[in-house]
């Protein structure tokens, strides 16, 4: 088993009617992290492993902003300096490398419009930073940025409330890859992302 001690220290809070905070600052200190990889001979199996000690520092932070009745925006930044401190395997020593799999900088934002009935929409970007996808920090996967869409209709007959919609994921067609496999034998370390696609429903509610 991998042990952790934690140490944060953060803020919540309203101000006014309108702005609310969470920010938060963490110190994460490992040992026996429990780390994944793969061997050339068992393509497809995923085994683990304990580095001796790593640490883990960073910063979260929301913030939340009424524009006005319905109209909301959202804003996400997480900040991820984790090392690794003390590990060897056969492969080699990785003291100071970079714990692989996790984004320094990670930011996501919203603008959600909803109405009690009407149109409503919500409008996202997600920013991801590079990474790397081995312990050895010799494989990097880059950046990217997604832009998703979603609007859609309410409307009240009663008690039943009819709701179609559609959507775009990837509105620009960004290439990334979806998924990374940490440590994974034969450089297949990547699993590639939808491009584009729009998607649709209707959601239909019963009673108030």
């Amino acid at each position: 088993p991998q042990k952790s001690r934690n140490y944060e220290v953060g803020y919540k809070g309203i101000l006014g009617k309108k702005f609310r905070a969470d920010i938060s600052v963490f110190y994460i200190e490992v040992e026996d992290e429990i780390v994944p990889y793969q061997l050339p001979n068992q393509v497809g199996r995923t085994y683990f492993r304990n580095a001796g000690l790593s640490e883990r520092k960073g910063l979260e932070m929301g913030l939340t902003y009424k524009i006005r009745a319905g109209l909301t925006t959202y804003f996400n930044y997480t900040y991820s300096d984790f090392q690794y401190k003390n590990y060897v395997t056969t492969a080699g020593k990785f003291d100071g490398n970079t714990l692989p799999g996790i984004p320094k900088h990670n930011v996501y934002g919203e603008i959600r419009y909803f109405p009690r009935i009407g149109i409503y929409g919500i409008f996202q970007v997600r920013s991801i930073g590079e990474l790397y996808a081995d312990d050895a920090n010799l494989t990097k996967n880059n950046g990217y940025a997604t832009v998703n869409l979603r609007v859609g209709y309410r409307k009240q007959i009663k008690n039943l409330t009819l709701e179609p919609f559609i959507g775009i994921n990837n509105l620009f067609n960004e290439i990334y890859n979806a998924n990374i496999q940490i440590n994974a034998a034969f450089n297949r370390y990547f699993e590639p992302a939808a491009g584009s696609f729009v998607f649709g429903g209707l959601t239909v509610r019963v009673g108030k």
